[in-house]
C-alpha cells in the first residue's frame, strides 16, 4: 500500500515547507525554496535519457551521480548500434583504452545521431570519435605533458560561474589537443592559444569536447566546472544556436548553463559597453514557471515577469552603460534539476542565435 501511495504522489506531485531548509524531500517530491517562496516539484513527465560509456581513464558518470542524474552505462562497441544510441538524448563519452578500437565503425552512427538532434561530451581520448565523425573538421594530438596547468576562462557566461582563471590538473600526458576546430565554434578555456573545452554544433545537434579528465579536478572551482559541463551537454537543445553568427558576434553573448537546484536564484551581472538594445532570456525545455527579474545599472528594478511559456524574454531599447543585473528564479518545475539557460546579450546578435516570441 505505501509503495501505491509513493507512485500516486510522484505522479500528482506534492509541496512541502520547511523554514529552516533550502531543499527538503519526502516520499512523494520535493521543493525547493528561493526568496522564501516554495517552488513546486512536479514528478512523473519524461525525462532526458542519458547514456554513458564505460569509465577507463575518466568515469564522468560519477559527477553525474553526485547531481542526481540517471542514466545507463553502454560499452563503446555499442556506439555503433544507430538503433540503440538513438534512444539516448545525451551520450556521454569517457577517456578511455577502447576509444580509439572502436571509434572507426561508430563513425557513420554518431554522425547520424548528432545530425538529428543528439548531444555528445567526450573527453581526451574519446576525441578519436570526435575526429572519425567529422575528419575534414577536427583533428588532434597527443603531443603533451601532464601537470596543473594555468588556464583561461574566454567564454562570458562560464566566467560568471568560475571566474576568469582556472588551474587545471592533467593528471596523465599524452592529452589531446585540438590542433583543428570546426568553424563556427565556441571556446570556453584555453590554455594560452590552446583550445581546452570547445564546443560546435552538426545539424540539429552538438558536441562538446574537453581535453582534461573530469576525475583529476578536484577543487570547489574545478567540481562547479564539471556541474558546468553536465548541464552545458544536456542543455544543448536550448543553447544558443551559434550556426550563423561570427567570432565577435559569439563573444558579445553571455550565456550561461545552470539547473533549478544548482542556481538558488543568483543574480548575474552583464556588462554592457554601449547605448543599444539589448535582450535577457530564459530558455528551459520541460513544464516550468519562471520570474525573470532586470536590475539597471542605478540598482533599481527594470522589469519583472513571470511566464511559463519558454523561451521569457526582456527587451532593453537604448539600454544604458553600465553594469546590469539579472536573475532567473525558479517558480514551479518538473523535476528537482531542471536544466536552464539565461542569456544576455545584444538584441542584433540574439536575433541571429535565438529565434524569439
Amino acid at each position: 500500500m505505501a509503495e501505491n501511495n509513493e507512485k500516486l504522489t510522484r505522479r500528482q506531485g506534492i509541496q512541502i515547507t520547511k523554514p529552516d531548509s533550502r531543499i527538503t524531500t519526502s516520499k512523494g517530491g520535493i521543493q525547493i525554496k528561493s526568496e522564501g517562496k516554495p517552488i513546486s516539484f512536479e514528478t512523473g513527465r519524461r525525462r532526458l535519457r542519458i547514456a554513458v560509456t564505460t569509465a577507463g581513464y575518466d568515469d564522468i558518470g560519477e559527477v553525474l551521480e553526485k547531481m542526481e542524474y540517471r542514466f545507463e552505462t553502454i560499452f563503446d562497441n555499442e556506439l555503433n548500434d544507430i538503433e540503440l544510441i538513438s534512444k539516448f538524448d545525451v551520450i556521454f563519452l569517457n577517456c578511455n583504452g577502447d576509444c580509439e578500437s572502436e571509434s572507426i565503425e561508430a563513425s557513420r552512427p554518431l554522425r547520424t545521431y548528432v545530425s538529428r538532434g543528439g548531444s555528445i561530451y567526450a573527453s581526451d581520448f574519446a576525441a578519436a570519435y570526435v575526429k572519425v565523425i567529422f575528419p575534414e573538421r577536427f583533428n588532434y594530438s597527443e603531443n603533451s605533458e601532464s601537470g596543473l596547468y594555468d588556464c583561461n576562462v574566454v567564454d562570458r557566461g562560464l566566467e560568471q560561474i568560475i571566474g576568469k582563471k582556472i588551474k587545471l590538473n592533467f593528471d596523465l600526458g599524452a592529452w589531446c589537443k585540438v590542433v583543428k576546430l570546426p568553424k563556427p565554434n565556441r571556446k570556453y578555456i584555453t590554455y594560452g592559444n590552446l583550445p581546452i573545452l570547445i564546443s560546435f554544433t552538426y545539424g540539429k545537434g552538438s558536441i562538446i569536447f574537453t581535453s582534461f579528465h573530469n576525475h583529476a579536478q578536484v577543487s570547489d572551482l574545478e567540481q562547479k566546472l564539471l556541474q558546468y559541463l553536465v548541464l552545458k551537454t544536456i542543455a544543448a537543445p536550448i543553447s544558443i544556436n551559434i550556426r550563423n553568427l561570427g567570432t565577435e558576434d559569439i563573444k558579445s553573448l553571455q550565456e550561461i548553463t545552470t539547473s533549478t537546484k544548482l542556481n538558488e536564484g543568483r543574480i548575474y551581472s552583464y556588462v554592457n559597453n554601449e547605448q543599444k538594445t539589448i535582450v535577457f532570456i530564459v530558455n528551459w525545455s520541460e513544464n516550468a514557471e519562471f520570474n525573470l527579474k532586470i536590475w539597471q545599472p542605478d540598482g533599481q528594478l527594470y522589469k519583472e515577469i513571470q511566464s511559463n511559456n519558454s523561451p521569457c524574454v526582456v527587451e532593453v531599447p537604448k539600454a544604458e552603460i553600465g553594469i546590469w543585473q539579472y536573475a532567473a528564479i525558479p517558480i514551479t518545475v518538473s523535476y528537482l534539476n531542471l536544466p536552464f539557460t539565461v542569456t544576455a546579450g545584444p538584441k542584433n546578435t540574439i536575433l541571429k542565435a535565438l529565434p524569439l516570441p
